[in-house]
C-alpha cells in the first residue's frame, strides 16, 4: 500500500518540478501518537489495547480522518491511510489535512456499554491531539454513528462546552447528517457515471462485479443499479453470489442484514472466490480491503475498468499488470471521497449553525463529485497521464502551494 501512494506522489512532484525539500517534507507524517487504552469489560476483565492517531499534514486545514477498530490495525498502515486522506481532501478542495486513527482489537462481541467505554477512553486518551480546529475524527471500520456521538461528547466535556464540530459521522440528533451512511457509495456511483460519459460510453446496460458488501459496497451497488448498470456478481469475506441477469440488490441487502451472507439460492448461484475473479464484466469494484488486488489477481481479471471504492486496493505490481492489459483504473482518492465530503458538510454546518435539507446535501455532493471527476479527466488528457496521476497532480499541487506559503524553507 505504501508503494503505490508514495509512487503516485513522486510522479506528481516530478510533473510539478517542485523542490526535493518540499517533496521530502510531504512524504513524511507530522505526528504519530500511540497510547495504551484500558477497557473494562462487563464481566470485570480489563483489556489493555493499543490506540493510534497518525496526522500527516495540516497545511490546508485541520487534520481529518477516520477511526477504525480492528485486530489488524498498525502504525505503518495508518500512516498510508493518513496520507491518502490528505490527498483526497485536497483533490476535492476540502479545507482539511489528513489523519487516521485506530484501536487494535476485535470488537465484534463487545456489548453496547463496552463500545461506549472504548469510544470514551479513546477520546480522553487522545484529547491533546484532537479537536474541531485541530483534528476531527470520523467513522471507519467497526465504528458507527453512536460511537462518534460518544467521542464528540467526551471531547466536549474535556473542552467545557458542547462542540459538535469535534467529530463527524454523529447521529442526526447530535448534529450528524442523515445522508452520511450512503455518501461514499452515492459519490462513487456519480464518479463512475461521469467517467463513462466523458469516455463516450453509455452507462445503461453495463455489467459490474463488486468485492465487498459492507456499507460502501451495498450503497454503491444500489446506486449503480438505479443507473442501469447490471451487478452480476458480489463477493464478501464469507460467500459469493452470481446472477448474469443482474442481482436484485434491495433483496440481497435485506437478506444480508438477516444472515450476514450474500449466497442466497433464490437470488443467484453460489460463487467461489476463484470463479469471482474470472467473471467477465465491464467494471470490477474492489470495495473491501487494501492491497486486495495483487499482481496474480490482476492477471485473472476480465474487465475494462477497476473502480477503487476501497482505500489502496490495487498493489503497485497489480497496477502495472492492469496497465499492460489496457484496463483503466479510477483511483480511490476520487472514487471514495464522497464520505469525507459529507463529513466536511457536517463540520461546516456544525460550526455555522446552518441546516441543509437532505436533497440539498445530496445534490451538493453530486455536483462536487462530478466537477472534480471532470477536472481529473481533463488533466489526464492534457498531460497524457492516467487518472490516478492526474488526481495526484491536482492534490499535490494544492498541498504544496499551501505548505510553501506557510514555511519559507519549503522552496
Amino acid at each position: 500500500m505504501t508503494g503505490i501512494v508514495d509512487s503516485a506522489v513522486g510522479r506528481a512532484f516530478a510533473l510539478l518540478d517542485r523542490s526535493s525539500v518540499l517533496s521530502r517534507r510531504l512524504m513524511e507524517v507530522d505526528r504519530s501518537t500511540e497510547c495504551l487504552i484500558p477497557l473494562k469489560k462487563d464481566d470485570g476483565e480489563i483489556l489493555f489495547l493499543k490506540g493510534f492517531r497518525v496526522q500527516h499534514n495540516n497545511a490546508r486545514g485541520p487534520y481529518k480522518g477516520g477511526l477504525r477498530i480492528h485486530p489488524s490495525v498498525n502504525g505503518p498502515e495508518l500512516e498510508v491511510l493518513a496520507k491518502l486522506m490528505t490527498w483526497k481532501c485536497a483533490l476535492l478542495d476540502l479545507p482539511f489535512g489528513g489523519a487516521k486513527g485506530g484501536i487494535r482489537v476485535d470488537p465484534s462481541n463487545f456489548s453496547r456499554q463496552e463500545r461506549y467505554r472504548l469510544a470514551t477512553e479513546y477520546a480522553n486518551r487522545f484529547f491533546d491531539v484532537l479537536g474541531p480546529g485541530t483534528d476531527i475524527p470520523g467513522p471507519d471500520i467497526n465504528v458507527d454513528a453512536a460511537m462518534m456521538g460518544w467521542i464528540a461528547t467526551a471531547l466536549s466535556e474535556r473542552c467545557g462546552s458542547w462542540t459538535p464540530d469535534s467529530a463527524s459521522g454523529k447521529p442526526p440528533s447530535l448534529g450528524g447528517l442523515d445522508v452520511r451512511e450512503e455518501a461514499t457509495g452515492l459519490g462513487a456511483a456519480k464518479v463512475v457515471e461521469t467517467v463513462l460519459r466523458l469516455n463516450g460510453e453509455t452507462v445503461h446496460g453495463m455489467s459490474c462485479v463488486i468485492e465487498g458488501f459492507g456499507n460502501v459496497g451495498q450503497n454503491l451497488a444500489q446506486h449503480l443499479s438505479e443507473k442501469g448498470i447490471k451487478v452480476v456478481a458480489i463477493q464478501d469475506s464469507r460467500s459469493g453470489l452470481l446472477n448474469t441477469k443482474g442481482i436484485d440488490i434491495e433483496a440481497l441487502i435485506a437478506r444480508k442484514r438477516q444472515t450476514h451472507r450474500v449466497d442466497h439460492a433464490d437470488l443467484g448461484e453460489t460463487l467461489s472466490r476463484e470463479r469471482f475473479d474470472a467473471i467477465e464484466a465491464d467494471l470490477f469494484v474492489p470495495a473491501a480491503l487494501s492491497d486486495s488486488v495483487t499482481s496474480n489477481r490482476a492477471e485473472t481479471l476480465k474487465c475494462r475498468y477497476v473502480i477503487e471504492a476501497a482505500n489502496a486496493p490495487v498493489t503497485m505490481e497489480a497496477e502495472n499488470s492492469l496497465a499492460k492489459k489496457g484496463i483503466g483504473i479510477v483511483p480511490d482518492i476520487l472514487v471514495n471521497a464522497g464520505g469525507v465530503t459529507v463529513s466536511y458538510f457536517e463540520w461546516f454546518l456544525n460550526r455555522s449553525g446552518e441546516g441543509w435539507s437532505s436533497d440539498r446535501l445530496r445534490q451538493t455532493l453530486l455536483d462536487r463529485m462530478e466537477e472534480t471527476t471532470r477536472s481529473v479527466w481533463e488533466t489526464a488528457r492534457k498531460h497524457r497521464v492516467t487518472l490516478r496521476d492526474a488526481a495526484y497532480l491536482s492534490a499535490v499541487r494544492k498541498v504544496s502551494e499551501a505548505q510553501s506559503a506557510k514555511e519559507e524553507w519549503s522552496e
